[in-house]
């Protein structure tokens, strides 16, 4: 699956849903979806670092509202005003299980965006950090809470 070029109707058809957000947690129960751009004009400061074993993922902004005009300036949410995890939080949540030995890592199929409609099915790996503090965004950024996902051995579908 790395490396393979396919329209976006594809890609939702191969996932099994339509995808309208970067970051899709537990998909079906087997897998997650990251959809990235590194493209310049990218909203999000997405990228890859160790000769591109390891992504950096910017996560979920806060929505833009009265209260947050500039939501790059706020920390990303962890939960919902009612209390529901966001798709940062749940990310959040099953590394830092990992990290301590709670669960396995989540497993994570990585679409990078080519051109509008068009993508790259670039990776299948495992989170092992937390989108919580990713591209020096948030309070809390380190180089262990900023590594995302590394690329791991293939999964079955």
């Amino acid at each position: 699956m790395a490396n393979e070029i396919l329209p976006y109707i594809e890609m939702c058809q191969r996932e099994g849903v339509s995808l309208q957000r970067g970051m899709n947690f537990e998909l079906g129960g087997n897998h997650s979806v990251i959809l990235m751009s590194v493209r310049p004009e990218a909203p999000y400061a997405d990228r890859f670092e160790d000769d591109g074993s390891t992504i950096i993922y910017e996560g979920h902004d806060v929505p833009r509202s009265p209260v947050h005009p500039n939501p790059k300036a706020v920390d990303q949410p962890e939960f919902t005003p009612t209390g529901q995890p966001t798709e940062n939080g749940k990310f959040h949540s099953a590394a830092q299980l990992f990290k301590s030995g709670h669960r396995l890592p989540e497993r994570i199929r990585v679409y990078e965006k080519i051109k509008q409609g068009i993508w790259s099915s670039w990776a299948r790996g495992r989170a092992v950090g937390g989108p919580l503090a990713l591209a020096g965004r948030t309070k809390t950024t380190t180089r262990n809470s900023e590594t995302f996902m590394r690329k791991a051995p293939p999964f079955a579908a």
